[in-house]
C-alpha cells in the first residue's frame, strides 16, 4: 500500500517531526559517494549497517517498487479504508 499522505522522504520526516515539537533537530548530511567509500572501507560484516543506510535511504530499495501491468495499488482497491497518516503517528509520539 503506498497511502499518498504515507510516502515521504527521511528529510521529510525529519521536518515533519521537527514542526511537531518545534526544535531543529541536529543533523549529519552524508554524501552518497562518502557512504559508498565508507562500506568500501570497511570490511563485511561492520559495514553492515552502512549498507542496509544506503539500501534503504539512498536507493530507496525497501520503500518503492514498481506495480506491473496487471497489479493494482491496494489503496485503490480499498479507497473508502481510513488509514493512519505518518503525521497523525507523529502526534502520538508528541
Amino acid at each position: 500500500m503506498r497511502p499518498p499522505a504515507n510516502v515521504i522522504s527521511m528529510n521529510e520526516l525529519v521536518e515533519l517531526w521537527e514542526m511537531k515539537i518545534s526544535k531543529k533537530v541536529e543533523k549529519d548530511y552524508v554524501s552518497e559517494e562518502k557512504l559508498l567509500k565508507s562500506i568500501q572501507d570497511i570490511s563485511y560484516p561492520d559495514n553492515r549497517d552502512l549498507i542496509f543506510i544506503y539500501s534503504a535511504f539512498i536507493k530507496g530499495d525497501h520503500t518503492f517498487f514498481n506495480i506491473d501491468e496487471n497489479g493494482v495499488d491496494a489503496t485503490k482497491l480499498y479507497s473508502n479504508m481510513a488509514y493512519t497518516t505518518v503525521s497523525q503517528f507523529l502526534d502520538n509520539l508528541v
